[in-house]
């Protein structure tokens, strides 16, 4: 008798951790989450420094998306990110054709592309701005000109209503992606380049 009580004991135990794993995703492990940019409220811009002045430029044409498997990004989010090169504006036409024809050859190299490669990771000092924000480091592969480099990216994420609003910031060297010198004549050109984002992804439907 006591051993199938037991038996039934175990058997009961076994079904209530089926239901649980059902509950969790069907197979036992926890339903993925995703997210994908929201192309109302996000863009790209970058800064490109002459000996004269500034260049601005900025695209909105990008596609983004971000998942975790636990449900929280900031433990273990993979971010996506690709921007149609051709996009990129700098307010002065002329300027512009020249970027994409001979220094970003968007003909050749179509898309700019950054990957996340590890989970991101958190800062200890507190983020500026609101409430609740988190700043991380994501590490990952960016794709300029069709060159990969392994960059570092530092972020501030906030949630906001079931989405996330993402702001990140880096430098990088044209020459490590092999872009043409862009300088004219005295107006030389710094190699140093300011890449920054704000990103806001919104729920995917499954």
């Amino acid at each position: 008798m006591i051993g199938s009580a037991a038996w039934r004991g175990n058997r009961s135990l076994r079904a209530i951790l089926a239901v649980a794993a059902l509950l969790a995703g069907g197979t036992g492990a926890a339903a993925a989450n995703s997210w994908s940019a929201d192309p109302e409220a996000s863009h790209v811009e970058f800064v490109l420094h002459t000996f004269w002045h500034d260049v601005h430029g900025t695209s909105a044409a990008l596609e983004a998306t971000l998942d975790s498997a636990s449900g929280d990004p900031l433990a273990d989010g993979v971010v996506s990110v690709s921007v149609q090169a051709a996009t990129l504006l700098t307010g002065n036409d002329r300027r512009d054709r020249k970027m994409r024809e001979e220094h970003l050859e968007v003909g050749k190299f179509p898309l700019l592309e950054f990957r996340s490669t590890a989970p991101p990771r958190r800062s200890e000092a507190p983020a500026e701005g609101a409430a609740g924000t988190a700043r991380l480091t994501v590490d990952g592969d960016l794709t300029i000109h069709g060159v990969t480099r392994k960059v570092s990216v530092l972020v501030e994420a906030l949630a906001a209503g079931g989405a996330w609003v993402m702001k990140g910031a880096l430098v990088v060297k044209l020459t490590d992606f092999g872009v043409p010198d862009p300088s004219i004549a005295l107006n030389k050109v710094k190699d140093d380049l300011d890449l920054g984002f704000e990103i806001r992804f919104k729920a995917r439907d499954r």
